[in-house]
């Protein structure tokens, strides 16, 4: 097939996805771009065309460009690094609590008193990423909020943030700092790919202190975490994960595939490397006849998490009488040795009617020939690899992991967004 044959589909293909995506309900509320009061509704991620639409236009960028498209690559990981910039100098905030009229704009010497920044330097910042239609400018040095900047929005006054920097992402719903965490972090471990993946020592290990980021935060990052001074990136990790949920449809998920109510009454769900508790929360209010224990690190539950066992009991003590082990977005933390570790006391705890459940994001090889790509399930992989040496795995891979622990695969379950199944898997298992 010629590059024109090529374009030509792909022009069908994305004309069928923007119509079936009109004619949905859920496409008739689609904001404009340079709305900036109006958040996208979450049923809009996943409603029906949208997802290929947004991948048949990343093809034909990718049919377009060509051999130039790896240049523009190359340069592109400037962006996230502004996007950190931006929610440091709480520029979203600053242009909805002082422009004069919603999409006005406001002078970057204005927005830049939000901060320490330099008005000269943030303005550049700003600019390269409203040529990635994250802000606009309106005209020279004036910026405003459009639908993708207030993503960047804690719903915070800039003032407000100021006086209390290490508490910016308390009390919001963590996207904010889901974006900081992976553009900061992450970014510092991916500049240390390369460096970590031919390095003599690191290049065939997956202990977490050969990660790349170990390069950039001299020790795995969990423990630059835990460390004294470093409270303020706990939190945000923290929050960050909170907003995973929402991200990736997981309170909506959680109701679709695993029978969570079909557990018996005060039967008890542990929650193993719980964080602060959002799940459990979620699964309290779909089965309030459980009680749930989060387990997690002591200074994650000290954090703030909640007290979701109807006993108040939260902790790392093993608990014997677990009718379910639940592990959300845990395994793909660990390498498998470390993984290991993790899963064989759980299966020593277990008794013979004790499940495992893995819920993990669905993760396979590229089909050869693929009407399009989802890249997201590939750049969470690489997220693995740089900040925790750690990765995403398939369906066999679980499998086999599982088994070396001591556990059997009894069935995955597909939960469902609307009518179309998810890119979450629910992994369940009983002891061997």
């Amino acid at each position: 097939m010629s590059g024109i044959e090529q374009l030509l589909k792909l022009r069908d293909q994305l004309n069928a996805a923007i119509d079936t995506l009109v004619a949905s309900p859920e496409g008739k509320s689609l904001p404009a771009l340079d709305d900036s009061l109006s958040h996208a509704p979450p049923a809009l991620m996943t409603a029906p065309g949208a997802a290929t639409a947004t991948a048949v236009a990343q093809k034909i960028t990718a049919l377009l460009a060509g051999p130039h498209r790896g240049f523009a690559l190359s340069l592109s990981g400037h962006v996230p690094a502004c996007l950190v910039v931006a929610i440091n100098a709480h520029a979203a905030e600053a242009i909805r609590d002082r422009e004069s009229e919603p999409g006005a704009g406001l002078p970057v010497s204005e927005i830049a008193k939000a901060s320490t920044i330099a008005p000269a330097k943030l303005a550049r910042v700003l600019r390269l990423l409203a040529a990635n239609y994250i802000f606009v400018e309106k005209k020279p040095g004036v910026f405003a909020n459009n639908r993708c900047s207030i993503g960047l929005d804690t719903g915070k006054s800039a003032k407000e943030l100021q006086r209390s920097p290490a508490d910016v992402y308390e009390g919001t719903d963590g996207h904010v700092a889901l974006m900081a965490h992976c553009a900061e972090d992450g970014l510092k471990a991916t500049a240390f790919l390369t460096d970590a993946l031919f390095d003599q020592e690191a290049a065939h290990s997956y202990k977490p202190e050969h990660a790349p980021v170990s390069h950039a935060y001299d020790r795995p990052i969990f423990d630059f975490f835990a460390a004294p001074g470093n409270e303020a990136y706990l939190k945000r990790f923290g929050m960050a994960m909170y907003a995973i949920n929402s991200i990736m449809q997981g309170e909506a998920t959680l109701a679709t595939g695993y029978p969570f109510q079909d557990l018996a009454p005060g039967a008890k769900v542990v929650d193993v490397g719980g964080g602060v508790g959002s799940v459990s929360l979620t699964l309290r209010q779909l089965a309030p006849h459980l009680c749930f224990v989060v387990q997690d690190r002591p200074e994650v539950i000290e954090q703030q998490a909640p007290k979701v066992c109807c006993a108040g009991k939260m902790g790392r003590e093993e608990v014997k009488d677990a009718a379910l082990f639940l592990l959300r977005l845990v395994i793909h933390d660990w390498a498998d040795e470390e993984a290991l570790a993790i899963l064989k006391p759980l299966a020593e705890a277990a008794t013979s009617e004790t499940r495992l459940l893995l819920v993990e994001q669905a993760y396979e090889p590229l089909d050869p020939d693929p009407l399009v790509h989802n890249s997201m399930p590939y750049l969470v992989d690489l997220e693995m690899m740089a900040v925790l040496n750690a990765q995403e795995r398939t369906q066999e891979q679980y499998v086999e992991l599982a088994k070396r622990a001591g556990w059997t695969h009894v069935k995955t379950w597909i939960p469902k967004v609307g009518d179309a199944p998810s890119g979450w898997r629910h992994y369940e298992f009983q002891k061997t």
